[in-house]
């Protein structure tokens, strides 16, 4: 089966952000963390994530922390490898193994567990969608300069595939196909901005960390994440605006969060 760079890059970032999810309020992972964090995980990406942690330490095995800053770096020189990596083979070539040379013995594990992330299947959208409603529950939204109080985050999946996150084909997957000013999007944007800002508007530590988890398991599940707001803030538009923030889930359809915002 043919492998996309482009997804052994996506398995390797959600490898990273499972690592980085490890990270103290200091930006420093220990070996005990990381392990921790491992147990929760499936085989597939434990597998995934304890080879990136080994090439994050490739210099220093005696570590016993890694600081944020190092995954980061180590991401990066590990996406060069998988430039080495043959596309048409699901496994180790002799050919990759060359390629690898000197950095086989700690890169090839690397590869291999990368190919066998993005070769996953990825799984039901409304599961996922469902994942993360749990995951976002309890969570206060209170952005875009909504004036409603008390608005939660629900999960989200499109009933239609989309091949690509655009203002048309958002508009399509909602119904919103007529060109009035109920149905224009008021804000179609990249959601990184967002969802930096979600934990710091949650009341408490409870509700920060889950809504840290909620935003690594969005970025994990879906590419390009983008928020959403459906409806000119306009005379005769009523004044509930469904919010979104959403991507392209590895099944073809939409899946993310979705809430409103109140303008009147």
């Amino acid at each position: 089966m043919a492998l996309a760079k482009a997804d052994l890059h996506a398995a390797l970032d959600r490898a990273a952000s499972i690592l980085l999810e490890a990270c103290d309020a200091h930006g420093l992972a220990s070996r005990r963390s990381i392990r921790t964090k491992l147990r929760t995980l499936d085989e597939a990406p434990a597998a995934l994530a304890e080879a990136l942690y080994r090439f994050v330490r490739r210099d220093d095995t005696s570590a016993q922390q890694v600081a944020r800053m190092e995954i980061e770096t180590a991401v990066t020189a590990a996406k060069v490898v998988l430039e080495l990596a043959d596309e048409a083979s699901a496994g180790l070539s002799r050919t990759e193994i060359e390629r690898l040379g000197e950095a086989g013995p700690i890169a090839a594990p690397l590869v291999l567990a990368a190919k066998r992330n993005a070769l996953r299947p990825p799984g039901s959208p409304r599961a996922c969608a469902q994942r993360l409603g749990q995951l976002a529950e309890g969570l206060v939204f209170d952005d875009y300069g909504t004036e409603a109080t008390s608005v939660t985050l629900s999960g989200y999946a499109s009933t239609r595939p989309c091949q690509n996150l655009t203002p048309r084909s958002v508009r399509a997957i909602l119904d919103r196909h007529e060109d009035t000013a109920a149905n224009a999007l008021a804000l179609f944007e990249p959601a990184e901005a967002f969802l930096e800002r979600l934990p710091d508007l949650q009341p408490g530590v409870h509700q920060r960390e889950r809504a840290i988890t909620a935003i690594n398991e969005l970025r994990r599940s879906v590419r390009d994440p983008t928020a959403v707001i459906v409806g000119l803030d306009t005379d005769g538009v009523d004044p509930v605006h469904p919010f979104f923030v959403i991507g392209l889930h590895g099944s073809g359809f939409v899946v993310g969060l979705s809430a409103h915002v109140l303008w009147t």
